[in-house]
């Protein structure tokens, strides 16, 4: 289960305007978890519904929609995250195509080799 910014801002009090609680008998098809919504594919952002799951003083857990200026936050901070996992060399696209064109390199080099 991922961690996301909308799920650190309900512990923020401040923050509680962001967040709805959807009613136990609502089971519309159309919510989805925040951290799968901010990978959904830009014309399909608008067919669903962001949530987080929270648990009541009563332990009872709920599900939560999130507002869009939170969800921009959301999608802020996961980008900045991306950056800083680039700037580290940990998912970055442009290590990965030089190792891969290092690795294609190095089984031509032994395709010759053994020709």
């Amino acid at each position: 289960m991922a961690f996301t910014f909308a799920d650190y801002a309900l512990l923020i009090p401040r923050l509680h305007q962001h967040f709805a609680v959807v009613p136990n008998e609502c089971d519309a098809d159309n919510l989805v978890p925040i951290a799968e919504f901010l990978q959904l594919p830009e014309e399909e952002v608008h067919k669903h519904v962001p949530f987080v799951w929270a648990v009541s003083s009563g332990s009872v857990l709920h599900r939560v929609v999130i507002s869009r200026a939170l969800v921009q936050a959301c999608r802020d901070r996961l980008n900045f995250w991306h950056t800083l996992q680039e700037m580290a060399g940990v998912r970055n696209k442009y290590i990965e195509q030089a190792i891969a064109r290092t690795r294609d390199e190095v089984e031509d080099m032994t395709a010759e080799r053994i020709a």
